[in-house]
């Protein structure tokens, strides 16, 4: 995991590596919303784009991203350092 042909982005490979019980699962879930946000966004940036035009769509986009990177620091949980053994 990590090599730049295997499909998986740096995200998805450290997600894997934290999760205990069922990686699996959890990589559906990430896609699933992945693909749930590339649905919203063209659904309502298409829209926005043709309405508005595109410096709104650019303001308004600029502004979910903020909204996502500020969701997700405060939801990252530090993992607990192995410990070393003597």
């Amino acid at each position: 995991m990590g090599d730049a042909d295997d499909g998986f982005s740096v995200a998805e490979a450290s997600y894997v590596s934290v999760q205990i019980g069922q990686p699996g699962a959890l990589m559906a879930w990430n896609n699933s919303a992945m693909y749930a946000g590339i649905l919203l966004g063209s659904a309502l940036g298409g829209p926005l784009l043709h309405t508005r035009g595109p410096t709104t769509l650019s303001v308004v986009a600029a502004a979910v991203a903020v909204l996502a990177a500020l969701t997700a620091t405060r939801t990252i949980q530090r993992q607990p350092q192995p410990t070393s053994r003597p």
